[in-house]
């Protein structure tokens, strides 16, 4: 043992040290081991390399993370449309037609039907608790607690953009789409909360301010509600519910989302196109709704509730003044490359942005022509297309 110490310290001159399996070398001139001399480090070209792989790594890796998460909310979307669906058939179920697209519910001048049809449908969706509010009426329905609050039972005396009802200021999660950026935002004033799903009103242009007509729309949801008998077209083809993007509380301008202020006379959904900038297809160039489109839940006219199957999914939509006059409004969303919709079987699917859409620059006024000039998306849009 003494001999082998005596081994160990004499060498030297960076002789291999045969004993001491922790050291390669000596490297002292008095024999003993170096403790530095096994230790590596980086250089600064190694540790640029490794940064580069690294941030190659995050870049492959990112976009499958935000492709995995935008499926999880189109999966959620689609849940979602589902169960209003069902809703709508318990609906039918009680009542014996689909809800209408909206009902007159007090005497007021401006009411003019806008009650809407998520209003009625609540009790269907496990939303009891804002129906009760609703039916109980009285101070309890007062945003800011009114003592003196008059509502009578049923909100029979409150229009959408009443700005201390309770009831249209309360956040509806199942009536806003994961992917809808501004639907998540809650509202205020006259534009409390929004929603992104709506009621298919079929393939012709609408207009609120000459309701009587609404009887001519082809799409499920109309101004008396339609049963089942009515959808000759079947069920399973026939559009029931659709999403809409809520337009921008601060920007009316996006395409997606937003509701230009000007139409052609002739009623033609073409003309919803004329309204872009030159050269950008997602900017409005004219006017819009400027922050109020789909921002009231329990508003029935057309820049709230419904859209039209002549435009495909994520077009343009257009009025020709207002939020009541006749309006085109496309289905729209953030999913990639389309919109989900739901039918009037209660089942869900995903429509692409270059579905066949026939002839856009058709005459959509109200008639009763036979067939839908707007191809494909015009005959699911309606009960009655038969083609």
């Amino acid at each position: 043992m003494l001999m082998q110490m005596l081994k160990w310290r004499r060498g030297g001159g960076g002789r291999k040290v045969q004993n001491c399996p922790n050291y390669r070398y000596d490297n002292s001139s008095w024999g003993s081991p170096n403790p530095f001399s096994n230790l590596f480090g980086f250089t600064l070209v190694e540790l640029l390399v490794v940064i580069a792989i690294i941030g190659v790594l995050i870049a492959i890796l990112l976009p499958a993370v935000q492709a995995a998460r935008e499926a999880a909310r189109r999966m959620s979307c689609s849940n979602k449309l589902k169960q209003i669906s069902l809703a709508c058939h318990l609906y039918h179920d009680a009542c014996g037609v689909f809800p209408p697209i909206g009902i007159k519910w007090s005497s007021l001048a401006n009411d003019n039907y806008r009650r809407g049809w998520r209003v009625m449908i609540l009790s269907f969706l496990e939303q009891e608790g804002i129906a009760n509010l609703i039916n109980g009426g009285g101070v309890a329905t007062s945003a800011a607690g009114n003592p003196a609050w008059a509502s009578v039972p049923g909100g029979y005396d409150k229009v959408p953009w009443d700005t201390d009802y309770l009831p249209w200021k309360i956040y509806i999660n199942v009536y806003r789409c994961p992917s809808d950026n501004n639907a998540l935002l809650t509202g205020s004033g006259a534009n409390p909360n929004p929603a992104s799903y709506r009621g298919c009103v079929g393939d012709l242009s609408w207009s609120w301010s000459v309701y009587d007509k609404l009887t001519l729309m082809r799409g499920v949801f109309d101004n008396k509600g339609r049963n089942f008998n009515d959808i000759t077209d079947g069920s399973s083809n026939t559009l029931l519910i659709g999403e809409t993007l809520v337009d921008s509380p601060t920007n009316g301008k996006n395409v997606r989302g937003g509701l230009a202020l000007k139409m052609d006379p002739d009623h033609t959904p073409s003309s919803c196109y004329a309204n872009f900038v030159t050269g950008n297809h997602n900017i409005y160039a004219t006017s819009t709704a400027g922050g109020w489109f789909g921002r009231r839940w329990s508003d029935a006219v057309p820049s709230q509730s419904g859209f039209n199957a002549n435009i495909p999914p994520n077009g343009p939509s257009c009025s020709w003044s207002g939020d009541t006059n006749t309006v085109f409004v496309a289905a729209s969303s953030n999913h990639p490359g389309g919109a989900n919709c739901s039918k009037a079987d209660g089942s869900v699917a995903f429509y692409n942005n270059s579905i066949d859409h026939g002839n856009l620059a058709t005459n959509a006024n109200c008639t009763t022509q036979t067939g839908s000039p707007f191809g494909i998306w015009g005959a699911l849009g309606s009960v009655n297309a038969d083609n």
